[in-house]
C-alpha cells in the first residue's frame, strides 16, 4: 500500500489561541449632562478634536441667570441691613438718645422747681391739696420718662440688640447658601471636555429637553490605542499576563502589529456569539508594541495570543497523530512496514505537536493515516513531506 510519509524532526512549536479584539481607545470618558432643561448650544460633533476644558454643550441658563441676579441683590440688601445696625451706636440713634435725655432731664428740672414752690404755696395755705398733687404727679412723671431716656441711651451706645444682628447674619448665610446652589447649577448647565481627545460619539442635539443624567458624548485619547478581546472561560487558563500577541487583519494589508496582554479581568462576563450562543467569556486587554499604523478605533482585528513557546523540541505535523483505544498513537514506518507505536504529547501549534514520548528525530511516519490501517500492514512510502 502506498502512502505518504512525513520526518519526524526538531525545532520550535508556538502554542495559541486565535480570537478577535476590538480596537478602543486606553483612556476613554463617557460624559453625562449634570443638569436637566433644554440644551441650548451643542458645540462639538463626532470626530471633532477637543482640549481640556472646552465646552462641548451648554443649557439654557437664562432662568438661572435671573435667579443669581435676584440672590446677589438679596445678598447686597442683607449686608446693608447688617451695616445698619454695626453703625447705629456711632450715627443718628445715638444722637436722638441723647436728646431725648436732655429733654428728659430739662422737663424733671422744671417739675422740681415747680413742685418745690408749689410745697412753700401748699404750707402757707395759698394751694389747694389738688393744685399740689397735679404738680407733685407731674415731678414723678418727669422723674420716670427721665430714667427711662437715660436707660434707652445706655442700650443704644450698647449697640443693636444681639438677637437683631444674628438674625440678620442668618439671612446673609442662607442668601450666600441660595447664590452657590445657582451658581453650581449654571456651571452644571455646561459640559466641558475633562482632557485632550477625540469626540467619538455625540448623542445630544440643540434645542432638545434633556434629564439630569443624559449621556452627551464619549471622547478617548486616539493616541493611545489598546486592544480588547474576549476569551472562553475554558481556555482563559493559558492566557498570562506578558503573554506576546500578533494582531493581523484585513485593514493592515498583511502587516503583523505586535501586542501583550497588560490585563486580565478579575472575572466573567456573559456574551452571545455568533450563532445566538450564551457563552461565558472574560475579557483582556492587550498593549500596541511600535508604530501600528492607521487602524481606527472600533476596528475588528484577528489575534494570536501566544501562550506557550518551546524550543528545539521534537516535532510532527498534527495530521499524524490519532487516538487509539484512548490512547495518543502514530504509526511509524520499519522495514517497508506500518507499525503502531503509542506516543505522550507536549504542546500543540502551527500545525505542529509536540512529542514528547515515542519518537524520535529522523523517524518517518504515515501522514495522515485513515480508518483502515492496520498495525503491521506493508506500505510504501510514496513521498516524503518535511
Amino acid at each position: 500500500r502506498t502512502v505518504e510519509a512525513m520526518t519526524v524532526s526538531t525545532g520550535t512549536i508556538r502554542s495559541y489561541l486565535e480570537e478577535t479584539a476590538i480596537v478602543k481607545c486606553s483612556d476613554i470618558r463617557t460624559l453625562y449632562v449634570e443638569s436637566s432643561g433644554v440644551i441650548d448650544k451643542v458645540q462639538a460633533d463626532v470626530g471633532d478634536k477637543v482640549i481640556k476644558g472646552q465646552l462641548l454643550l451648554c443649557l439654557d441658563k437664562s432662568q438661572l441667570e435671573l435667579q443669581l441676579k435676584d440672590a446677589e441683590a438679596k445678598i447686597a440688601y442683607v449686608k446693608s441691613q447688617l451695616k445698619g445696625t454695626e453703625l447705629s451706636n456711632y450715627s443718628c440713634r445715638i444722637e436722638i438718645a441723647e436728646n431725648d435725655v436732655v429733654k428728659a432731664k430739662l422737663a424733671l428740672d422744671t417739675a422740681s422747681r415747680n413742685l418745690d414752690k408749689a410745697i412753700e404755696l401748699y404750707y402757707d395755705d395759698r394751694l389747694s391739696e389738688e393744685e399740689y398733687k397735679a404738680l407733685s404727679n407731674q415731678y414723678d412723671a418727669a422723674g420716670i420718662s427721665f430714667d427711662d431716656a437715660a436707660a434707652n441711651l445706655n442700650e443704644v451706645k450698647k449697640g443693636t440688640p444681639s438677637y437683631v444682628i444674628e438674625g440678620f447674619e442668618a439671612q446673609l448665610e442662607q442668601a450666600y447658601v441660595l447664590r452657590d446652589q445657582i451658581l453650581l447649577q449654571i456651571r452644571n448647565a455646561e459640559l466641558r471636555a475633562p482632557m485632550d481627545g477625540v469626540v467619538l460619539e455625540k448623542n445630544v442635539e440643540v434645542r432638545s429637553t434633556v434629564p439630569q443624567g443624559t449621556q452627551g458624548f464619549v471622547i478617548g485619547d486616539i493616541s493611545r490605542l489598546e486592544l480588547k478581546a474576549d476569551i472562553l472561560v475554558d481556555d482563559i487558563y493559558k492566557v498570562k499576563l506578558g503573554n506576546d500577541v500578533e494582531i493581523t487583519g484585513k485593514t493592515l494589508n498583511g502587516r503583523v502589529l505586535k501586542g501583550k496582554i497588560v490585563d486580565i479581568a478579575p472575572s466573567a462576563i456573559n456574551t452571545v456569539s455568533t450563532l445566538g450562543l450564551n457563552q461565558r467569556r472574560v475579557p483582556v486587554k492587550i498593549e500596541l508594541q511600535g508604530q501600528h499604523g492607521d487602524i481606527k478605533v472600533g476596528y475588528n482585528l484577528d489575534i494570536k495570543i501566544i501562550t506557550d513557546v518551546k524550543n528545539n523540541i521534537v516535532k510532527i505535523e498534527d495530521n499524524a497523530v490519532f487516538e487509539n483505544n484512548e490512547a495518543d498513537c502514530v504509526f511509524v514506518m520499519e522495514n517497508g512496514t506500518a507499525v503502531l507505536r503509542k506516543i505522550t504529547k507536549g504542546i500543540e501549534g502551527e500545525g505542529y505537536i509536540e512529542i514528547i514520548e515515542g519518537l524520535k528525530p529522523g523517524e518517518k511516519v504515515v501522514a495522515s493515516p485513515d480508518n483502515s490501517m492496520e498495525n503491521g500492514i506493508r506500505v510504501k512510502e510514496n513521498n516524503v513531506v518535511h
